[in-house]
């Protein structure tokens, strides 16, 4: 059976094993180190993935901050509107009762 050691050695001491091993212990030997390679590219492959992942959510959400602060701005826009609205209103009642005051003042007069 292979330790840990023999799965992690060098080249030349992988030479030395074929001197002295039988061809299914190589075999396993092997298939261990394509496991080993095999597990560290699934966690490059997840840790990219997760990386992508949450790039996607940080484009996402400044996608999102950027939609608030224009329906921040469309709101302040529709407060000033009405705002302006009620000023005018106001202007306008305003006009109507100088308006009245004024008839009426003429018509005291005449």
């Amino acid at each position: 059976p292979w330790s840990w050691t023999a799965a992690t050695c060098s080249l030349q001491e992988l030479r030395e094993l074929c001197a002295h091993h039988e061809a299914h212990e190589l075999r396993a030997y092997i298939e261990l180190h394509e496991m080993q390679e095999l597990d560290a590219l699934m966690e490059i492959l997840a840790d990219l993935e997760l990386d992508t992942d949450v790039q996607r959510a940080h484009h996402q959400l400044q996608g999102l901050e950027a939609a608030l602060e224009v329906f921040a701005d469309l709101e302040l826009d529709a407060d000033r509107k009405q705002r302006a609205h009620q000023d005018l209103q106001e202007l306008r009642t305003a006009q109507e009762i100088g308006t009245d005051l004024v008839l009426d003042g003429d018509l005291e007069q005449e």
